[in-house]
């Protein structure tokens, strides 16, 4: 078995064709299994794993690692922090859900079965995907493709991608989330907003006319049949209301 050791800095690590053990040690890393049958470790920092081809057994350790799904039946452990389980290498769309702790999988190398644990978010691929979570508080984040995205119980972050996203959050008090420039394809829909419960931010910097001058007292109006939202449920970035007398968000 090839070894592919990392020290404290912030490393990138190719494996073989062969079966590889990697450790990223520390720093923020980014470990690729390649061909193999391979054990990856990313020690401490934010790191980014991928087994690649072959039957690969991941583990995050420490810190919030972006654990990447690839064809195989693996095995993936997020360990201690905030874990992404992330869909990228798909080339079709992928249903998975929190509670299963498995998905079956393919990419354009093959197809496998993933079993994972110690994941708090997941994010979707380039096509069409069914994101569902658990009881936890999770992140759900839709991508390139039309995704369909549930928080289920818990408080939920609900992130809508570049596609046209179907978004619930479940019970709790869930965040719908936006980041996409708006347009003709990519209009998301909440299917179950809670006034007083659930909440709505959009990014400032694509939703650039809802940005709010700090220390602003104006109020958005945001109808949803014959209710107004507050203005603090109504987020636009870090640390500001949407906040401007010429925009109404209108909801049927």
């Amino acid at each position: 078995m090839a070894k592919r050791i990392g020290n404290d800095r912030n490393n990138y690590l190719n494996g073989t064709g062969a079966d590889d053990l990697m450790k990223g040690l520390g720093g923020d890393d980014v470990l690729l299994g390649n061909a193999g049958d391979d054990r990856i470790y990313g020690g401490d920092g934010v790191d980014e794993l991928d087994g690649g081809k072959g039957n690969d057994r991941l583990f995050g350790d420490a810190g919030n690692d972006i654990m990447l799904v690839s064809s195989g039946d693996d095995m993936i452990d997020g360990g201690s922090g905030v874990n992404v389980l992330n869909l990228r290498n798909a080339n079709r769309g992928i249903t998975v859900s929190l509670d299963d702790h498995s998905v079956s999988f393919s990419d354009s190398i093959g197809t496998g079965t993933t079993q994972f644990k110690n994941i708090a978010i997941l994010q979707g691929g380039s096509f069409d995907d069914v994101l569902t979570g658990d009881s936890k508080r999770n992140m759900l984040r839709g991508s390139y493709g039309d995704d369909t995205l549930s928080g289920g119980d818990g408080n939920d972050y609900v992130f809508g991608g570049d596609g046209q996203e179907v978004l619930t959050g479940g019970n709790g008090k869930d965040g719908f989330l936006f980041g996409a420039a708006v347009n003709a394809e990519n209009f998301d829909q909440v299917t179950d907003f809670t006034a007083g419960d659930d909440w709505l931010a959009f990014d400032n910097l694509i939703f650039e006319d809802l940005k709010a001058e700090a220390g602003a007292t104006k109020r958005v109006y945001v109808e949803i049949v014959t209710r107004n939202i507050d203005a603090d449920q109504f987020q636009a970035g870090e640390g500001h209301v949407a906040e401007t007398a010429d925009v109404r968000i209108i909801y049927d």
